[in-house]
């Protein structure tokens, strides 16, 4: 299961890569500079834009890190990430950083908590692990029943991955909170709940409201 995704959610993720080459040739289809064609970045990250829209519509409105969506935390508190930070300005096949590739949506506390952290350390396969797009975060990470994000076993030796948790606050019970949040978001449009609907709204207001004081 995606440590992601509540108990009530599953998405198909594998087309995630392909959405966004289809949304790179439609944005440099329309640049008429051929030095800007594959610098996505500054089209994406203005929340005003469609391009922003479809691309937050290919990760299904929620953050690639840990999965919360826009319905539990607002679109002003999302942006757009760099997965590979900007600051080295090209990717290891040379393409741009800005290129829609390297680029992820994320909520701001997993943006901001990443920040400078630089995944290009240490080996290829766990940088690989990494990357949001690659289907196998839900490989490296796993969701416990009191809702904490874990390493699983068999990458708890790998130095990045420790790092990467460590940096991205993984342990942080505001993590614990949100999955509460996103399951119960996703349990009230259930046929099975429809007697409870009203209750578990309220419930989701309150939470949120609570949640979102203290962040």
């Amino acid at each position: 299961m995606d440590y992601r995704e509540s108990k009530f959610e599953s998405y198909d993720n594998k087309n995630i890569k392909n959405d966004k080459t289809k949304l790179a040739k439609l944005i440099d289809s329309r640049v008429s500079n051929s030095a800007n064609k594959g610098q996505h970045y500054p089209k994406l990250s203005k929340k005003s834009s469609a391009y922003y829209k479809m691309f937050q519509e290919i990760y299904h409105l929620k953050c690639a890190y840990c999965g919360v969506n826009t319905a539990i935390q607002p679109t002003s508190m999302f942006e757009i990430d760099h997965y590979v930070n900007k600051m080295q300005e090209k990717l290891s096949d040379g393409v741009s950083v800005h290129h829609i590739k390297n680029i992820v949506f994320a909520c701001r506390k997993c943006n901001q908590a990443k920040k400078d952290f630089d995944v290009n350390t240490g080996s290829n396969t766990c940088c690989e692990c990494l990357h949001p797009d690659n289907e196998v975060l839900p490989v490296v990470f796993e969701r416990k029943e009191n809702y904490s994000i874990e390493i699983k076993p068999e990458y708890s030796d790998c130095k990045l991955v420790n790092e990467f948790y460590e940096k991205m606050d993984f342990s942080n019970r505001l993590r614990k909170l949100d999955y509460l949040l996103l399951n119960l978001y996703t349990m009230r449009e259930l046929p099975e709940f429809k007697m409870r609907k009203n209750l578990i709204n309220n419930l989701l207001v309150e939470l949120i409201t609570t949640r979102n004081q203290q962040v």
